[in-house]
């Protein structure tokens, strides 16, 4: 999937400055989940593990802990629930999240005269977006920004994983993942608006903190403008058949 570019938006124009510095300031994942706001950087249910419905069996065994016995076998299945079992594993909350938009189409397969105008809405930053912050930091070298972070990380001696998040519903539950820690990048659909891309840095300190990881200037690789100015300065044009 083509990205076009990757968009931080920030409240405050000195730490647009230190962004574009390459001075990068990550959260843990923790943080998102306790923060109360209603601009959409809070989720509760950052990290968690929904388990779809479709042949789901719980098997429990209770047993008495004074006595050892054990009583008659309990099968709960997806009709004994009214939504999907999730869990809240706090193994990755120590890990550090950079939050950015990204600027991609998701169902367009080619562009034409005839879907142009769809494919202009979905390039599109929402007005949820532009509330995150009125400035805005372009990255328009992705692969040259991801290597200066990776190269950053490996200084560091930390772990990375990057990608976009997925978006699932939860009544179906969580995408199923080889790895745990694939939930760091998935969030309910009410999210989707946000078009997110995740960089997720483990210290492996195991202790939520925030973490400052400094790549160096950017400046010639972004650029910073205003969040409220990106949908009037794109275009795009179609060519003849």
């Amino acid at each position: 999937m083509a990205i076009f570019f990757l968009a931080k938006f920030i409240k405050k124009q000195e730490h647009a400055d230190e962004f574009l510095q390459g001075k990068l300031f990550l959260n843990p994942l923790c943080y998102f989940k306790n923060i109360e706001s209603e601009d959409g950087r809070g989720d509760k249910n950052e990290g968690a593990i929904l388990f779809p419905l479709d042949d789901f069996v719980l098997t429990l065994t209770p047993t008495n802990p004074k006595t050892g016995d054990v009583g008659d076998i309990i099968r709960i299945t997806k009709d004994d629930l009214a939504a999907p079992i999730s869990l809240h594993p706090g193994r990755f909350d120590h890990i550090n999240l950079l939050c950015m938009y990204a600027c991609h189409i998701r169902d367009i397969q080619s562009i034409s005269v005839d879907n142009i105008d769809d494919f202009r809405k979905q390039l599109e930053i929402s007005e949820e977006c532009a509330s995150l912050g009125e400035h805005a930091i372009i990255i328009t070298n992705i692969q040259e920004f991801l290597r200066r972070i990776s190269v950053a990380a490996e200084q560091g001696g930390y772990g990375l994983r990057r990608g976009l998040v997925t978006y699932y519903d939860p009544m179906v539950g969580t995408p199923t993942t080889e790895s745990d820690i694939e939930s760091v990048f998935h969030k309910r659909k009410e999210y989707q608006y946000q078009s997110e891309f995740r960089i997720a840095v483990d210290t492996h300190l195991y202790e939520p903190t925030s973490l400052r990881l400094s790549i160096g200037d950017i400046s010639d690789i972004a650029f910073l403008m205003r969040t409220s100015e990106i949908n009037g300065q794109m275009r795009f044009e179609v060519g003849p058949r």
